[in-house]
């Protein structure tokens, strides 16, 4: 998971976060590990939040995910407005695969496919 920040974090930050993030090691445990100081942990971790905090600030990547979320529901909600008949199956279908390559977790459409 630490691949996931990339250049983001140097390689020491992005080794710290993911023993303390993706594989929940206590910040004595890294230091022990990583032969440094628990309060060394404490400063790489502090920095690499800040630096992406920064980074979320100039992407605004979760503003963006909270948009493309909204725009699912929406569509979710089209979808089960629809009068039931091949196009709206389809439709359906595409959108459950739609959701699917998008890696989107909330697929329910309102239509049940056994009816449609």
């Amino acid at each position: 998971m630490a691949e996931a920040y990339g250049p983001l974090l140097t390689p020491r930050q992005r080794e710290v976060w993911a023993l303390v993030y993706d594989e929940d090691w206590s910040l004595t445990e890294v230091a022990g590990a990583l032969g440094i100081t628990r309060a060394a942990v404490a400063e790489l971790l502090k920095r690499a939040q800040e630096r992406l905090i920064e980074w979320e600030a100039r992407l605004n990547l979760m503003g963006l995910e909270e948009r493309r979320a909204a725009r699912f529901a929406e569509w979710a909600t089209i979808l089960a407005e629809l009068p039931d008949g091949p196009a709206a199956a389809a439709l359906a279908r595409l959108y459950r695969a739609w959701c699917v390559e998008e890696g989107f977790e909330g697929t329910a459409d309102g239509r049940d496919e056994a009816h449609v």
